[in-house]
């Protein structure tokens, strides 16, 4: 579709991409709630990011709130803080959810989701 433009973005529970040593975890034994085979596939990414990533988000014009999962999240809450900053326009909420804010919390999500864009 071109010549669509996004207003409005949601990013959940998400923060900057910081450099660190590749670590690829190993895959946790029993049956598990998400996809392994993501993880494969997106952990080198995250591992060996692109060092222009800071410039397209700066760039991103969309209105964007991100939703934060609070202390139980395993993504340290500053991170996601420092990416709001890096938006033109991005603002930030948190719901006490943990990582998976919209599954855990729906209730509160919706209702942070409905406020936003409402707005």
């Amino acid at each position: 579709m071109f010549g669509v433009t996004v207003r409005r973005l949601v990013l959940e529970d998400v923060g900057p991409l910081k450099p660190r040593p590749a670590d690829p975890p190993a895959k946790p034994k029993g049956v598990l709630p998400f996809d392994w085979r993501v993880v494969e596939q997106v952990r080198p990414e995250i591992d060996n990011f692109d060092p222009g990533w800071a410039g397209v988000v700066a760039s991103i014009t969309a209105l964007t709130l991100a939703v934060a999962g609070g202390p139980r999240s395993p993504i340290p809450q500053k991170q996601i803080d420092d990416l709001v900053r890096l938006l033109p326009d991005g603002r930030m909420v948190t719901v006490d959810a943990g990582h998976f804010v919209h599954a855990t919390e729906p209730d509160a999500f919706i209702r942070q989701l409905v406020s936003f864009l409402d707005a």
